[in-house]
């Protein structure tokens, strides 16, 4: 598995695509909170889209949007995000997207799959039809 930076000029565009490649993809949502390590947001949801918006009244901030629907989605907002990563299989599968913040918790937004990274800990089920 490989981890990749991406670069702030290409958050819109990278999330756009990635958004539109997982769209409907089970998810679970995770920061790290401190020494009381991974708390879930949300777990095994359906991915509905990962935006920027670095013009945004309270300053840049990403949104993670999941649920089986726009009209029933939770969304998750990461402010002052400073640093957007993706982990990628060896035969280049999205495993997760890793969202640093100059004033939040780390968010980590991981997929299902056939290789499961153990540094994302034990898999917790499947997304529900």
């Amino acid at each position: 598995m490989r981890t990749m930076e991406i670069p702030h000029e290409q958050w819109q565009p990278f999330l756009d695509q990635f958004s539109k490649q997982h769209q409907g993809e089970c998810v679970t949502v995770e920061v790290l909170q401190g020494d009381g390590g991974m708390h879930a947001v949300a777990s095994q949801s359906r991915l509905i889209g990962i935006t920027d918006d670095p013009k945004n009244s309270e300053g840049e901030m990403i949104e993670v949007m999941i649920g089986e629907s726009p009209d029933s989605q939770t969304n998750h907002d990461i402010r002052q995000p400073c640093c957007l990563r993706v982990a990628r299989s060896d035969d280049g599968k999205d495993v997760a997207v890793e969202i640093e913040s100059d004033a939040m918790p780390r968010t980590i937004v991981r997929f299902g799959g056939p290789e499961w990274p153990t540094e994302y800990g034990p898999r917790s089920g499947e997304c529900q039809a």
